[in-house]
């Protein structure tokens, strides 16, 4: 059988890829929460690609102690929020050889979290969490055992966390992160991700 001569040759610039990382299970994105997430990532030009995620946002899997919500015990409260990502990359090595490669990149995102307690639910007290992040990335992606791609990065930037309370007058706070030191209260973000992907294309 003769050779498609037509066919045109594989120069790496088109892929599509799915992704997740399964550490976050264990702390998400806000503090005392498990993140359940799915990345799109594909590419867009020539050494170029962007990547988009979603997520939900529960009760850490691992969060048993009541101090963490004064005396009414955690156990009684439900977590649930979200959270979306959004980076646009740029491949630095220029290889054609993408997915894989050395890139730069920007990075935003935005979480939000509520929480209430089983006496209040159905009510509108509550308390929430949001928190907004953009920064400016650098990072490797690269194949390992064949199958999988290892995403790792890292960067500085600009971060906006907020909480409060919807409660009564004279209720008590349902949640309060005034324990947490200065570092969750100012704008200063690191910025690291790691998370593993396989093409779907």
């Amino acid at each position: 059988m003769r050779p498609d001569t037509n066919r045109a040759p594989l120069t790496g610039y088109n892929f599509s890829m799915i992704k997740t990382n399964p550490l976050v299970v264990l702390w998400g994105a806000i503090p005392f929460t498990s993140e359940y997430r799915l990345t799109y990532s594909t590419s867009s030009g020539n050494n170029q690609y962007f990547c988009v995620s979603g997520a939900y946002l529960g009760k850490n899997i691992f969060l048993f102690d009541n101090n963490l919500m004064g005396n009414q015990g955690v156990q009684h409260f439900h977590f649930s929020g979200f959270k979306t990502d959004f980076s646009y990359r740029w491949v630095v090595d220029n290889q054609n050889n993408m997915p894989s490669g050395l890139y730069l990149g920007t990075h935003i995102s935005y979480a939000y979290l509520r929480i209430e307690h089983d006496y209040l639910h159905g009510h509108d007290e509550h308390a929430f969490v949001e928190h907004i992040h953009a920064a400016g990335i650098m990072g490797f992606q690269g194949r390992i055992f064949h199958v999988f791609y290892v995403d790792m990065f890292f960067g500085l930037g600009y971060k906006k966390n907020q909480w409060g309370n919807h409660v009564m007058k004279n209720s008590p706070l349902l949640l309060d992160f005034s324990t947490l030191n200065w570092v969750y209260d100012n704008n200063f973000k690191f910025k690291a991700g790691f998370s593993l992907g396989v093409l779907i294309r």
